[in-house]
């Protein structure tokens, strides 16, 4: 690094450094082409990023290759421009406009990374000596800044690697470098070093780690981009169409998909026309790549005639495609560039898309055959993107009967709450367990306290120590006390679990046929209750939204976690994070506005920021903690309320459009759920920070716990049904409403009981479902 650098540029470096650490951004805010603008910084992400060396890395980038040998050659000394100071005023490569970088709040001294604090990753990227943001093109020289404790760099060999993002391995990367002329400042050690711009396109990260144990990452940048400006957009697609051979199994195949993501990252971030020779150019080769993507559809079809190829796999190379396909008709400057004739070719042939089986049919006249044994209906694509269902008065009214119906009846709490009373006053005050330290209360937690249960749901309960006790490390024996003592109360049913991660002991009350648990010191699960009675208290709309849900989905099989399906936590999730992506949001972002804020002339804010006061709640059995922090109103709900109000759907219009949303819009291939982002965060963002899988299944991040996918336990099947059950509903609906093939609106109808699914069984649904449909 210091190679690059004479004495005017070390003070430029010194310079860069200060402006740096007060251009910090929130690193846990995945970027977009908008929000990377006057951002030059790269800070560390506060989550564990643990990569397991052992999986196979990425082959199939020529990048790799050919950066090493460029770092090898040591051919970054002596470049034009290369330097490692920055500017106040950075140029933008996608127009060429000069903008001024705005300074955010210095964090410096609350970020951590694996319990390591003060770290941090900042770049620069340099061309022709001008200074460019977070997107740049290839063959850029970049600066990489780094800083980090001086304790934790002394005696230790450490690399930094650049990686394309979500890349599960740190080994290879596609460059790494071992950190060498480290500057020790008092409790820092800083750095610079320097690297070229990869020549392929996509999302890129560095990540420094220590060179004996490469799995483990100190510290990530958030990602930044490569992209394709002018005639580098031209060579990209160039340099991908000999991907698209016929096919064969393996490294063909691996190649296409790869080429596949190079030309939809350059479909879908083109910003203008590309000043070529010849004006019909792009024309041509967008031409060429769309034959050459469909020619790998057609290979892969989903004929019999392709007997011994799995069907993961098909949805793997059909899914490229689609993303080829969807960039093109998604980007306007795309379109533009296409003739008549192949706009119409390629858009008849991306309407044979099901994004239920995610994969490409032959003609429209499978696909609706498919739709049938799905949905037994067809769905008309006139209600599948853009549709606006508007319901009358009668209708709106008759659904909102039927979400009364189904709330909660008066003695729902008053039931819960006198036996959880009998219970603490029976065996925690009584000292009856004496492990149980004095002061000790007995709380409850789920939906029988967050404001979505129904009258059949289960009473969830947890002994909350007073101030001063740590979680227990003796909770299986105050589980085992427990359940003693509940045997000689009479409870039926008394199933003790000590030994599981949560010790548990599960019951029945014989008196109110309420089926119960307790658990010890679970303060998160406390938190996140609270969290979900603030939401469903903003809008009365929320909480009938959640019963007609979850009614539905217990009818149609879709709500049984010990078979493989969604929990009731998961749907309400999926409504939350619904109700606040509607134009008005119907929820706010509590997770997002700060404790004083009361502004009835502007919406609330919608992302979190590091502004924010943290509140911190310990893990059950894990030295960990979570920020549970989340706006709490007191005198001015009344303020959160207007702004819920101004969203003027019915309750009818916005059921339909709950089910419209996770049948036709959500893309599950790419993005998450997500109310604490109170929007969807990318799933390559979450493989990035939190080491998420990845796959095209339905994703929901837990607001407080955020490595936590809440739909982990969907497989391929689960997910496929559910799926199915969303577009049925909403396909049904509008066949209600506008070609009356159905008769009237019914929403019993919609609900009927389903045949139980071939990965269901009788035996092995649990009680809550038994209990569920005794009481429907």
């Amino acid at each position: 690094a210091e190679a690059t650098l004479d004495s005017s540029d070390k003070s430029d470096s010194a310079k860069s450094i200060k402006l740096q650490e007060k251009l910090l951004i929130d690193a846990n805010t995945p970027i977009s082409v908008e929000d990377i603008e006057a951002k030059l910084i790269f800070q560390s992400t506060n989550n564990k990023n643990n990569k397991i060396a052992s999986q196979e890395p990425e082959k199939s980038t020529n990048d790799s290759i050919e950066t090493q040998n460029v770092i090898k050659n040591d051919s970054i000394d002596g470049r034009k421009g290369s330097n490692c100071g920055i500017t106040d005023s950075v140029k933008s490569p996608i127009d060429g406009s000069s903008y001024q970088s705005q300074p955010t709040k210095n964090i410096i001294g609350k970020v951590f990374i694996n319990g390591i604090q003060n770290t941090k990753l900042a770049f620069t990227a340099y061309q022709n000596g001008e200074v460019y943001d977070a997107s740049i093109g290839p063959h850029f020289d970049i600066c990489v800044v780094w800083e980090m404790p001086s304790e934790v760099v002394k005696g230790k060999k450490l690399s930094l690697g650049m990686y394309r993002e979500s890349s599960a391995s740190n080994r290879p990367a596609i460059v790494s470098k071992k950190l060498t002329n480290t500057t020790f400042n008092g409790q820092l050690a800083e750095g610079t070093v320097p690297f070229f711009a990869p020549k392929s396109v996509g999302s890129f990260v560095f990540r420094l780690y220590e060179d004996s144990k490469p799995s483990l990452v100190l510290a990530t940048s958030p990602v930044w981009y490569v992209d394709a400006f002018g005639r580098d957009a031209e060579m990209t697609l160039k340099k991908n169409l000999p991907s698209f051979l016929p096919f064969e199994e393996g490294k063909e195949s691996r190649n296409a998909i790869f080429a596949s993501q190079q030309i939809s990252f350059v479909f879908k971030r083109l910003k203008k026309f590309p000043n070529t020779r010849n004006p019909n150019m792009m024309t041509n080769l967008i031409k060429k790549c769309l034959e050459g993507a469909w020619a790998q559809v057609t290979a892969v079809s989903l004929e019999d005639k392709n007997e011994g190829i799995e069907e993961p796999h098909i949805r793997t190379v059909h899914g490229a495609i689609w993303g080829v396909l969807n960039a093109a008709f998604s980007n306007p400057n795309v379109i533009n560039l296409m003739d008549e004739n192949t706009f119409k070719k390629f858009h008849e042939l991306f309407e044979l898309w099901s994004p239920i089986e995610q994969r490409f049919f032959s003609s429209e006249e499978a696909l609706n055959l498919n739709y049938i044994e799905l949905l037994g209906i067809v769905p008309r694509k006139i209600y599948m993107t853009g549709f606006k269902f508007i319901s009358n008065a009668k209708d709106s009214k008759k659904i909102a009967n039927f979400a009364k119906y189904l709330a909660p009846k008066d003695e729902f709490f008053k039931k819960r709450e006198l036996l959880k009373r009998y219970l603490e006053d029976s065996i925690v005050s009584q000292n009856e367990v004496p492990e149980i330290p004095k002061g000790t209360v007995i709380k409850i937690f789920g939906s029988s306290s967050n404001g979505f249960g129904l009258d059949c749901s289960d009473l969830d309960m947890c002994l909350m120590y007073p101030k001063g006790h740590a979680i227990s490390k003796n909770a299986s024996l105050v589980i085992e006390g427990i359940s003693k003592k509940l045997s000689e109360l009479g409870m039926s049913g008394v199933d003790c679990r000590p030994n599981a991660r949560i010790p548990i002991v599960l019951f029945t009350d014989p008196k109110t046929g309420l089926n119960c648990d307790i658990s010890v010191m679970n303060p998160l699960a406390v938190r996140n209750t609270e969290l979900l009675r603030a939401y469903s208290n903003l809008d009365k709309r929320v909480q009938q939204l959640a019963y007609l849900i979850k009614y539905w989905a217990k009818k149609r099989h879709i709500n049984s976690p010990s078979n493989g399906t969604l929990s009731s936590y998961g749907y309400i999730l999926c409504l939350i994070h619904f109700l606040q992506t509607r134009k008005p949001p119907v929820l706010p972002n509590l997770q997002a506005i700060p404790q004083d804020w009361a502004d009835r002339s502007q919406p609330p804010p919608i992302r979190p920021s590091k502004s924010l006061p943290e509140f911190l709640t310990p893990h059950v059995n894990e030295n960990q903690f979570s920020n549970t922090y989340f706006f709490q109103p007191k005198t001015n709900e009344d303020v959160i309320q207007y702004h819920c109000a101004q969203n003027k759907e019915s309750l009818l219009e916005l059921l339909t459009e709950f089910f419209q949303y996770y049948a036709w819009d959500f893309n599950y291939c790419s993005s998450v759920v997500s109310v604490r982002y109170g929007g969807v965060v990318s799933k390559e963002s979450k493989a990035e920070s939190d080491n998420w899988p990845l796959h095209t299944r339905l994703s929901i991040e837990d607001p407080f716990e955020s490595n936590y996918d809440v739909a982990h336990v969907l497989k391929w099947s689960r997910h496929r049904y559910i799926h199915a059950e969303f577009a049925r509903a909403h396909s049904m609906i509008c066949e209600f409403y506008y070609s009356k093939t159905l008769g009237c609106f019914d929403f019993e109808k919609i609900c009927a009981e389903s045949p139980v699914p071939s990965f269901l069984r009788m035996s092995g649904r649990n009680e809550d479902d038994a209990n569920f449909d005794k009481a429907s």
